[in-house]
């Protein structure tokens, strides 16, 4: 197809937003700029209005801005300009990559913005899109890429054999009990609804949220709705996605707490778990920077990854640990399970969580093997999930709108 190469993109960056995103956002500028593609980063807050230097920019005949592109949109798109939108009325694509599920972000893509083009981490992302928010102007996948700490780009990395940590598992650790307790505050029916949901996501754990939404719908004898008339169902029982996720994470966790494997924890754990852990061989430490997490990765030699409900995609958690030379222990997805990712993970089922700590100790039993996962791993990722490549892919997506 032919395409134009953008000349230059503004970068929105959120104050509020997790360090994740702003180490996200920076190295897409960096790659776009390798590209030849001026960037420009735009300070911005969830309820602040734009400034009079973004307006300049904007009036500016000579700034060819040719897209503005975010990460997880907090509003933004939604700007005025004489009583109508201002990325319209400049005629200014709007690119908002999110990085999480839609329905977490449906107040944004209900936008009437209608320059809105959306990058999701997920195949089956993009069908929700498609089906629920017909107002957006495109929808694309894009599998978010691996990050490498930049002092560790051009030198050798530390073997397997040269590592000094076994497992590590970086990522928040949520109450489940406390999700419960905001379950108890529902209406009765929207209680009755959620409760099921979250109970089918659990005996069910192949199924994508949509899915097991559609099930639970009519069991509860709303079949036949309109996607307009599900979508107020599917946001307000949303919970349920984050106390399966939390779920699956406590349960290989607590799995791994009685095995007597030496494993650390770099993230928030909440109070119930960490009583729990106190005696346990698991080490809880503070949370890192995304930069820090990368750094961890390096001396690390397996990485636990437990996959969000994204059945087709993949977390960044596996590029990023293979870039860094460690190998991923994670569940399924449809694009984990093509072959080519056969050699460079390890892998295990979320419905039999308690085969995890065997699996681990097996792995860790043959250091050779390790390596050899490592090294594939770091060669693919490097050739083909970077975000040099994702700035390639954006560049296009921009070029042909």
């Amino acid at each position: 197809m032919m395409h134009l190469k953008p000349k230059k993109i503004l970068f929105l960056c959120h104050r509020e937003r997790y360090d994740t995103l702003n180490c996200f956002m920076n190295s897409l500028s960096v790659e776009m700029e390798n590209l030849g593609i001026e960037t420009e980063k735009y300070e911005c807050g969830s309820d602040a209005g734009y400034s009079e230097a973004l307006l300049s920019m904007l009036t500016d005949e000579t700034s060819c801005l040719d897209a503005v592109f975010t990460m997880n949109a907090g509003g933004q798109e939604n700007w005025e300009y004489e009583d109508g939108n201002l990325w319209e009325h400049f005629k200014v694509p709007f690119v908002n990559y999110i990085v999480d599920h839609p329905v977490d972000h449906q107040r944004e893509l209900k936008s009437p913005c209608r320059c809105q083009h959306v990058i999701c981490v997920d195949p089956d992302h993009v069908s929700f899109i498609h089906d629920f928010f017909p107002n957006i102007a495109s929808v694309h996948f894009l599998s978010l890429p691996g990050y490498q700490q930049g002092d560790n780009r051009k030198g050798r990395l530390p073997l397997i054999s040269e590592r000094d940590t076994g497992l590590v598992f970086t990522g928040s650790l949520d109450s489940l009990a406390e999700m419960e307790r905001s379950v108890e505050g529902y209406p009765p029916h929207l209680r009755k609804m959620t409760v099921m949901l979250i109970d089918h996501l659990l005996a069910h754990r192949d199924e994508t949220y949509e899915t097991a939404h559609r099930v639970i719908m009519e069991k509860a004898g709303f079949a036949g709705l309109s996607n307009e008339e599900r979508l107020p169902y599917l946001i307000i029982t949303r919970i349920a996605l984050r106390y399966a996720r939390a779920f699956y994470r406590e349960e290989v966790i607590r799995h791994l707490a009685v095995s007597g494997l030496p494993f650390h924890i770099y993230g928030s754990v909440c109070p119930e778990l960490m009583e729990d852990l106190k005696e346990s061989n698991v080490r809880i430490c503070p949370g890192l920077s995304y930069s820090e997490t990368a750094r961890l990765y390096t001396g690390s030699k397996l990485v636990l990854n437990v996959m969000p409900l994204f059945k087709k995609g993949c977390h960044d958690r596996i590029p990023t640990a293979l870039l860094n030379g460690a190998v991923p222990v994670t569940d399924h997805s449809e694009m984990l399970d093509e072959p080519v990712w056969k050699d460079k993970c390890i892998f295990y089922s979320v419905s039999r969580p308690e085969e995890v700590p065997g699996i681990i100790k097996e792995a860790l039993s043959d250091e050779g093997l390790l390596q050899k996962r490592a090294d594939s791993g770091r060669a693919y990722v490097k050739a083909n999930h970077t975000w040099a490549d994702a700035a390639s892919f954006i560049a296009d997506i921009i070029g042909n709108i």
